[in-house]
């Protein structure tokens, strides 16, 4: 009996979440969840057009969700970068469902819209697009 191994548990998990990756992992199995619908014909060819837009949404959101959390020191946070995913993603949607009669031909001045109203925000709240930024201006 000379050679037992020890019963204690490892300490597995003690670290800091890291939303990030949990993130990036959910979405990853979203799309591998979606591919294997879509190939078996599970999914509409509409909704399989409606993915792209729902995961940049998916991804903006989740930096808005990182940008209000503690800063972690050496980590740069951007507020306005979710609202340029959440922007393109939306725009997406708008031309796969084809929404109040749009199309990528016609919907093409409320991307322009949306970037005009971000560089705007952007400009008035300077401090707000990551720590350099506010070093800088204040």
């Amino acid at each position: 009996m000379g050679n037992q191994m020890s019963q204690e548990p490892e300490d597995r998990g003690t670290g800091p979440i890291r939303p990030g990756q949990v993130v990036a992992g959910l979405i990853v199995l979203f799309v591998g969840a979606f591919a294997l619908m879509d190939g078996s014909g599970a999914i509409s060819d509409h909704v399989a057009r409606m993915v792209p837009g729902m995961v940049l949404i998916a991804l903006g959101v989740a930096q808005l969700a990182w940008h209000v959390w503690p800063e972690r020191p050496g980590r740069r946070r951007r507020s306005f970068a979710g609202f340029w995913l959440i922007l393109i993603g939306a725009w997406l949607l708008v031309n796969a469902t084809h929404a109040f009669g749009f199309t990528a031909l016609t919907s093409w001045p409320l991307l322009v819209i949306g970037i005009g109203v971000l560089l705007v925000l952007r400009a008035l709240y300077p401090g707000r697009c990551c720590r350099a930024c506010s070093q800088e201006n204040g």
